[in-house]
């Protein structure tokens, strides 16, 4: 599912990418996600959310994220940098 244009926010620019770092052969980059995006993805999605694994808020909400993008066939795995805890 396309969740930009689920949420009818095709005008604005719902993340920001850091260029990556490659590390062991693991590459890394930061994901910024606009706050309006996720208060959508959060509404949309509030049961799954609330089912998924985490005791913040924000855990449930990455967990739910990585399910989302795995079941979608995407391999990135997402945390929460601890500059953002």
């Amino acid at each position: 599912m396309d969740y930009q244009k689920g949420c009818k926010l095709e005008d604005i620019e719902v993340f920001t990418l850091d260029p990556p770092i490659t590390n062991a052969g693991w590459s890394f980059a930061k994901l910024f996600l606009a706050g309006q995006f996720v208060e959508k993805l959060y509404s949309s999605h509030l049961d799954e959310i609330k089912r998924s694994k985490g005791k913040k808020l924000e855990d449930k909400f990455v967990s739910w994220l990585n399910a989302a993008l795995k079941k979608n066939n995407c391999q990135a795995q997402l945390k929460i940098a601890s500059e953002m805890t």
